[in-house]
């Protein structure tokens, strides 16, 4: 049961990682959209996503510590004292990034500029104060209850918080591409978002080379996995990305955007199991830090009805967001075309 359980905070982790990563990139291309002539549309379509989800998408975090706090109490405990720090950078990122989006949209015009620039920055730091703590866990710097303060300055760790930006700005240019070309938000947005997604997706792949180096060098038990089979849900998540740009490339935006969540979901999953038998390493394994069988159980049974309506609230959402306008506009078109 323990690793049933695992199994499902980890699926809550990385759909939380990944939509909450799209929008932390949110704020990267508004940013970069300052340089642009083109700013206004750009920013439109990026908001136009980010406005009806961005908050929807932090069940997914609930989900998962609840998950830790039901099914491996010990791991949540270690993990709070351990990356305390981090975790509080990235909230107060959270709060300084809602003021600005409220004050961008809501308040006076003559403070927008800074809002624009302050929503960019904090969710930016946002995204890389997540990125340090997602992968402390795997790195062995924590020893005890406590992070080795020279964590901050390993290679894994420094070479994890490029692929982290990188990885938030690709699935936000993949996903507000496909939300302009959709929404008919301008054929020049669609064009810019979709040339930034394939730039940034180009980059991930020598990242990725460099963490991985950073991770076999650095952490013992990874090395000696690498070579397992266990590395085939990353590989098959790595050519599932492939797939998703050459469609991004012939600007086929919805299964560009379903295969390059899908094979981000299939890495971040795969290295979970990587880890394996390990929740913290080396401290905690998945059986030292899971609850007696009988919350096991209580947990499994709660997240088996709960998760289903939870994941199928949000295709609603984003069916919403994505689906009917477009098909309306194509219904209004066809009389006039015809």
């Amino acid at each position: 049961m323990e690793v049933a359980a695992f199994t499902l905070v980890w699926i809550g982790l990385a759909l939380y990682a990944l939509l909450a990563g799209a929008d932390f990139g949110v704020g990267l291309w508004v940013l970069f959209a300052s340089f642009t002539r083109r700013e206004e549309e750009i920013r439109k379509a990026a908001f136009g996503y980010f406005g009806p989800v961005w908050e929807v998408n932090g069940l997914f975090l609930v989900f998962f510590i609840v998950g830790l706090m039901a099914a491996f109490p010990s791991a949540l405990a270690l993990l709070s004292r351990a990356l305390i720090g981090l975790v509080l950078f990235a909230l107060v990122m959270f709060v300084v990034r809602s003021c600005a989006y409220a004050l961008l949209h809501h308040g006076p015009e003559r403070y927008h500029p800074v809002a624009r620039w302050t929503f960019g920055i904090s969710s930016v730091l946002a995204g890389l104060g997540l990125g340090y703590a997602a992968v402390a866990p795997s790195s062995g710097f924590i020893r005890g209850d406590a992070l080795d303060p020279g964590f901050y300055t390993s290679a894994l760790a420094l070479t994890a918080l490029p692929l982290t930006l990188m990885g938030s700005a690709h699935l936000a240019a993949v996903v507000i591409a496909a939300y302009a070309h959709a929404r008919e938000r301008g054929e020049v947005a669609t064009e810019w978002l979709r040339r930034k997604a394939l730039v940034a997706g180009a980059a991930m792949l020598p990242l990725t080379v460099l963490f991985t180096i950073s991770l076999v060098t650095e952490v013992d038990y990874i090395r000696d996995q690498i070579s397992s089979l266990r590395v085939l849900p990353m590989v098959a998540g790595g050519a599932a990305i492939l797939l998703g740009m050459w469609s991004l490339l012939r600007r086929r935006y919805a299964s560009a955007s379903l295969l390059i969540f899908a094979g981000y979901f299939a890495g971040l999953m795969g290295g979970a199991f990587l880890m394996y038998p390990y929740m913290v390493y080396p401290e905690l394994t998945i059986s030292e830090g899971a609850a007696p069988d009988a919350s096991l159980l209580f947990y499994l049974v709660i997240t088996a009805v709960g998760l289903p309506l939870l994941i199928a609230a949000m295709v609603a959402l984003y069916n919403m967001t994505l689906g009917p306008e477009r098909a309306q506009s194509e219904r209004l078109r066809e009389p006039a075309e015809g």
